[in-house]
């Protein structure tokens, strides 16, 4: 999706992203960190952790195995990132 947002731009890809703002945002409030930089660096890496597991999970469709892996490793470790 973020390809083709970035390709459409305009309004399609301004719209794309303010909700990963507003995904950030809430993430930012429950992460835990020292600092409020820390919290939306923190915040960062969870999403990103968070997408790239879905991306490969996507990519490993055809191996169920490898795919469930990869959501399972990406949460566990957006929780620890959350975690601090």
């Amino acid at each position: 999706v973020g390809m083709e947002a970035q390709r459409a731009g305009g309004l399609i890809q301004a719209a794309y992203e303010d909700g990963i703002a507003k995904l950030l945002a809430l993430f930012t409030a429950q992460v835990q960190a020292p600092t409020p930089q820390q919290q939306k660096d923190r915040a960062d890496a969870v999403l990103s952790v968070l997408v790239g597991g879905l991306l490969l999970a996507r990519a490993l469709k055809h191996d169920p195995d490898a795919s469930a892996r990869a959501l399972k490793n990406a949460r566990a470790a957006a929780l620890k990132l959350a975690a601090g």
